[in-house]
């Protein structure tokens, strides 16, 4: 088990396990229960997508993981469920392989309701008649065990888009710390090398950083948001946590 400065901000505690503090940041047990809010910001009209789309870490270990774990989600953070389905909540979850989507409109037929992927970061869309933003809780635990698969990038997009899901006990704190972790390609020209992105879904920009690069451009790793990492190779991920 690795050890490092963990940013628990916005973690609210719901299990009691031992705690250290190291380096002035509270490091948490990866078997512990855990809540937090996740902001759900709408999609504005007009602009463009990605904006509206956030991407969610959600937890190995979670009510989420059943059958109809894309309709609890919607409930868990209050997405909208009512209207025809344009101006509805949607859960999405993305299938790196073969880049199709898994869309799940809130209240409508719960057979259609996915089981969220251990490891998996779901994308989630709430309409521009919501609340800005809205604030949801996200409840479970980390699986310490659980090894998640980075397919290989692929074309045409978003085929080998892997949106995974940075566990909330993750050692990570910038995204060249994922690009360690997880075994990236470092070496090469940009184009064959792995990138880890970052998508700010209030405004719809992606944040990209080039494993192997200057680390001054590597970005904060944010709590609860889910990252995307493309590789030319396929890797397996065992993510080091506190």
């Amino acid at each position: 088990m690795k050890h490092g400065i963990h940013n628990s901000s916005k973690w609210l505690i719901a299990a009691t396990a031992a705690v250290a503090v190291i380096a002035g940041g509270l490091a948490l047990g990866s078997n512990m229960g855990f809540k937090f809010n996740a902001q759900v910001h709408p999609g504005v009209a007009p602009s463009p997508l990605p904006e509206g789309d956030n991407w969610v870490s959600v937890p190995d270990n979670s009510p989420y993981q059943t059958t109809q774990g894309a309709k609890i989600l919607c409930q868990q953070l209050g997405l909208v469920s009512v209207g025809v389905n344009t101006t509805r909540g949607v859960v999405s979850r993305l299938i790196s392989s073969s880049g199709v989507f898994q869309n799940y409109t809130c209240g409508t037929n719960t057979a259609l309701a996915f089981t969220p992927v251990q490891g998996e970061a779901l994308k989630v869309r709430n309409p521009s008649t919501a609340p800005t933003p809205i604030n949801g809780i996200i409840v479970g635990s980390d699986n310490p065990n659980n090894t998640t698969s980075i397919v290989a990038a692929g074309s045409p997009l978003p085929k080998g888009d892997n949106w995974v899901s940075v566990p909330y006990h993750t050692t990570a704190i910038k995204a060249n710390d994922l690009c360690s972790d997880m075994g990236l390609t470092t070496t090469g020209v940009n184009t064959a090398r792995g990138i880890v992105s970052r998508l700010t879904a209030s405004t719809g920009v992606l944040q990209n950083y080039t494993c192997g690069t200057n680390t001054a451009l590597a970005f904060i790793v944010t709590t609860g948001e889910g990252a995307k990492v493309r590789n030319p190779v396929a890797k397996s991920w065992l993510p080091s946590h506190f």
